[in-house]
């Protein structure tokens, strides 16, 4: 069992409440938001007896998931806020900040212009942050990150499926070589773990599976 205390969801309870999307957004995303986290089956994160600031699962919990049998895929997720400076502006405003995901089974977030964030100094933004603020790729962004206000270049511009963005206030993603260090002041830990099933279990099995060897029996 893992030192940590975690919480396993159902896909269905992830993407009702899990993702923590307000009511408002969820309502504009629409069928997106079922369609873009449509291979989730579990989720895995802290769990919720505990106080203070919201916690986050060690990184290495993401091997451990998926060696479980029955899990097809895992990918961590980390979402963070950090302020991004727009042209002629000192003060930033927010912009949620999300790690690219190198596996396409659980990354909600497709390239439509250039490419994905690979590397140190590389970043990819929302199709609506970059046309309002008339950006594109090749183009730098100064964003203020957990170490420091530093300047990135854009690589890739990305949609949410239809929707130019999955954040109300834009998404700029940053590359798994440099995630931690841009949003988690460099500890290796996740918002949560997203899970797929394989063919040989369904998602109940599989959520059932995930809290026996994670959170032990209940």
């Amino acid at each position: 069992l893992v030192a940590t205390v975690v919480a396993i969801i159902a896909g269905v309870a992830f993407l009702s409440a899990g993702l923590m999307f307000t009511d408002a957004l969820r309502s504009s995303l629409g069928g997106s938001l079922a369609a873009r986290y449509a291979h989730v089956d579990a989720a895995v994160q802290a769990g919720p007896d505990r106080q203070g600031p919201p916690a986050k699962v060690p990184a290495k919990l993401l091997g451990q998931v998926e060696g479980i049998a029955g899990v097809r895929a895992g990918a961590g997720q980390l979402v963070s806020s950090l302020g991004s400076y727009e042209r002629g502006r000192k003060k930033p405003e927010d912009i949620t900040a999300r790690g690219w995901s190198d596996g396409r089974l659980l990354n909600p977030t497709g390239v439509v212009l250039g490419a994905a964030p690979t590397a140190v100094g590389q970043v990819a933004l929302d199709r609506r942050t970059a046309g309002d603020r008339d950006l594109s790729v090749g183009d730098q962004v100064r964003l203020s990150t957990s170490k420091g206000p530093a300047r990135f270049t854009i690589v890739g511009i990305t949609s949410f499926g239809d929707d130019d963005a999955e954040d109300g206030n834009g998404t700029v993603s940053f590359s798994s070589t440099q995630t931690f260090a841009a949003l988690n002041n460099g500890a290796p830990e996740y918002t949560r773990i997203l899970v797929a099933a394989d063919a040989s279990v369904s998602a109940p099995q599989l959520v059932h599976r995930l809290r026996h060897d994670l959170a032990g029996p209940s």
